[in-house]
């Protein structure tokens, strides 16, 4: 190019001013090149720099000073997912609905507004089977959706002016009346207990009034309520839940921790404690729990499963395979939710296999009605838990008089929680020798996060004082520990927007090892690591609890075919949503895009998603009134599927009742047909219009005629 501007430059030096013209052309082309290779160069200089800076903080492991500065200079950005196929057909639909539109008007549609969050550019390191999406969890454009909460203070609650001493008396705090009420008649205790269920209690038997002396308790007051009285006026109420050593349970233990041992031969014995919080993603629990995440990461050197994935929608399809290594639809081909007790299938959990080992077991729930067990289900007849806080909390909810202050989240100047919370650590006090002495702890927390996950900023101090409390205790040297959650939020606006479909399915999930575990067995932990970085479920979780059992100290290579692997076995590096039994609908492992969507496709698939759900309610017509479709919400374009059959998800609205309802939507473009795949979601509360009907599946759905 250069040799032809120079040959016609040469022509014109007998024409001055058409030279001028020539090297002013030629001085532009060469500030145009200059200026476009700097550019270049800029830009690619960016993207690597970029890239390092990324890759060091993608698993959120920093502090919180650490994680929010990283944040700003975009360290955790959203990672690209590549659209390779995973090699493998999408599983068969769970829930199909075929419509082939005819002249169908298109709904008035709302697509999902832009955020400032960006694919990032660069390849995770993780299998090249699941893409898995990472989100910034302080990105700017999802602030508003959340909203620090002041730290649960329960300290104008009603006073607890009783103790119990080291002989098991329980006698009045007389600093403490003198501090608050000033003086007081008499106050009296009742035994709390069930009686022909775990949701029902004996009637309260109160003891003789007590003042000035204490009363002796006996070996079966385990659960106390107690009230003080002032000028015949309830001035106190309080709860006392007490560990006690039972002689049946011990004898019980020891025989069969001995054939345990012997049939066994595990190299450790380790207790196990099970913390679990409703509705927390791992994005949210470095938004709002960051005090107890840095904790546990830099002091007790927690362990998180960085592509963890939930397996079902709400709590009890994700809790019931991590308890029992079954599915939900599995579960229910041999038991009824709403006609029998847990009590028939109780040999398949988890904590069953425990007692059988020689465990010492224990479960604590806080919230009565809506548990995973009792939600339109029955609980258990006989609960075989060695301790089981749910006699207390029935009466808890009792309780008028103490539950005035806070939303509930008290029992007079104590946050129930925290109650719950020193109920299972007294257990692991009582039984701290664990070599000989296991236990098996089960715990989850519903009512701070399940309507509100950014409320669980109110328990961030709680939850670290726990924890720190274990460690300082040294109760934490024999016992593995799983922090986790089940789901992400689950309803309201943030739900609907392209983080919350993303957190909805990456509950957090923490393991925390005794320091001499770690170093007695480097190759073990070293396979750990290994699989923190593939995918993940709770049927991992399940297997790697039944794997410590009958604990070998060996690691050996894991089964692609197995949909349960123990996190003590490496996991193949090719293993995607459909070797690990995780429904399409709910896998993490295929992103989403906003991409421009027909008229043509957009009306098809949002008709057979409100086909779907039409035909969920069809036979439901006495009381569910009928449905038309409002507007189409969002449609998003899952990446890595068949360009002849594509996915989407798709979110609508109907009305009456303004629902808004999500589902997987298979496309294929050939016959112009549409079908959904697996669960359709509701997104927001429907508390009242659901009155009507008592089938569970039904309730999201029906819009209540009367």
């Amino acid at each position: 190019m250069w040799t032809g501007l120079k040959k016609y430059a040469g022509k014109a030096a007998r024409f001055p001013r058409l030279h001028f013209l020539i090297i002013l052309f030629i001085c532009g082309i060469s500030v145009y090149m200059y200026s476009s290779y700097s550019l270049e160069k800029h830009q690619l200089l960016s993207m690597i720099f970029r890239k390092r800076i990324s890759s060091n903080y993608s698993s959120f492991e920093s502090p919180t000073s650490t994680l929010r500065n990283k944040a700003k200079g975009s360290a955790f950005t959203l990672i690209e997912m590549s659209t390779r196929k995973e090699g493998t057909s999408p599983p068969k639909a769970a829930t199909t609905t075929t419509i082939k539109p005819k002249n169908i008007t298109k709904p008035q549609t709302t697509k999902p507004k832009s955020t400032n969050t960006k694919m990032s550019t660069r390849e995770p390191p993780v299998s090249d089977s699941c893409r898995y999406q990472d989100l910034d969890p302080f990105d700017p454009a999802i602030k508003k959706y959340f909203s620090k909460h002041k730290p649960l203070n329960c300290a104008k609650g009603q006073p607890v002016l009783v103790y119990i001493d080291d002989d098991n008396k329980l006698g009045v705090d007389w600093a403490k009346v003198d501090k608050t009420v000033g003086k007081l008649d008499y106050c009296q205790y009742t035994r709390v207990e069930f009686s022909d269920n775990d949701s029902h209690l004996r009637n309260f038997k109160w003891s003789r009034k007590f003042l000035t002396n204490s009363i002796q308790l006996s070996s079966d007051d385990e659960q106390l309520y107690v009230r003080c009285y002032l000028h015949n006026k309830t001035v106190s109420e309080s709860f006392n839940l007490r560990i006690v050593v039972k002689p049946k349970v011990e004898k019980r233990c020891e025989v069969n921790y001995q054939n345990h041992v012997k049939k066994n031969a595990p190299l450790e014995t380790m207790s196990v404690l099970i913390v679990g919080i409703d509705s927390m993603s791992k994005q949210n629990l470095a938004r709002t729990m960051p005090k107890t995440r840095d904790y546990i990461v830099r002091n007790l050197n927690g362990k998180e499963l960085r592509k963890f994935n939930k397996n079902g929608q709400n709590t009890f399809p994700n809790v019931i395979v991590l308890q029992t290594g079954y599915n939900e639809d599995e579960i229910m081909k041999t038991f009824s939710l709403k006609r029998e007790y847990f009590d028939k299938i109780e040999n398949k959990f988890i904590w069953h296999h425990y007692q059988n080992a020689g465990y010492r077991t224990g479960m604590c729930l806080d919230v009565i009605s809506i548990t995973a067990y009792h939600y339109m289900k029955r609980g258990w007849k006989r609960p075989t838990f060695d301790y089981y806080c749910r006699p207390a909390r029935l009466a808890m909810a009792k309780c008028k008089t103490c539950r005035k202050t806070v939303g509930g989240h008290c029992v007079g100047e104590n946050p129930e929680l925290s109650i719950l919370q020193n109920y299972f650590t007294d257990m692991m006090t009582a039984f701290n020798n664990t070599r000989t002495k296991p236990y098996f702890i089960y715990n989850f927390y519903t009512k701070v996060t399940h309507d509100d996950p950014s409320k669980a900023s109110s328990v961030d101090e709680i939850y670290l004082n726990l924890f720190r409390d274990l460690d300082e205790k040294k109760l934490l040297d024999n016992t593995i520990t799983v922090f986790f959650s089940d789901h992400g939020a689950r309803l309201g606006k943030f739900r609907q927007t392209f983080h919350g479909k993303v957190e909805f399915n990456t509950p957090f999930v923490f393991f925390m090892f005794p320091p001499w575990f770690e170093k007695k067995y480097p190759d073990l932990m070293k396979t750990f690591e290994i699989n923190r970085n593939r995918l993940t479920s709770f049927f991992d979780i399940h297997k790697t609890l039944m794997d410590l059992l009958k604990f070998d100290g060996k690691t050996k290579k894991g089964n692609l075919k197995s949909r349960a692997i123990s996190l003590f076995d490496e996991i193949p590096i090719e293993r995607n949503c459909r070797h690990a039994d995780i429904k399409m609908s709910y896998c993490n492992c295929k992103s989403l895009s906003n991409e421009t969507v027909s008229d043509e496709i957009t009306n098809i698939v949002s008709k057979a998603l409100f086909g779907a759900i039409e035909s969920i309610i069809e036979n439901h017509r006495d009381k569910c009134a009928l449905l038309s479709l409002k507007s189409v919400k969002s449609i998003l374009t899952m990446s890595g599927t068949d360009k002849k059959t594509p996915y989407f998800k798709v979110v609508i609205e109907t009305q009456p009742g303004g629902g808004i309802f999500e589902a997987l939507v298979k496309y294929d473009v050939k016959s112009k047909k549409a079908s959904v795949l697996g669960d359709i979601v509701r997104l927001n509360l429907y508390r009242g219009q659901d009155a009507c009907t008592n089938v569970l599946k039904l309730k999201p759905y029906c819009f209540c005629k009367k």
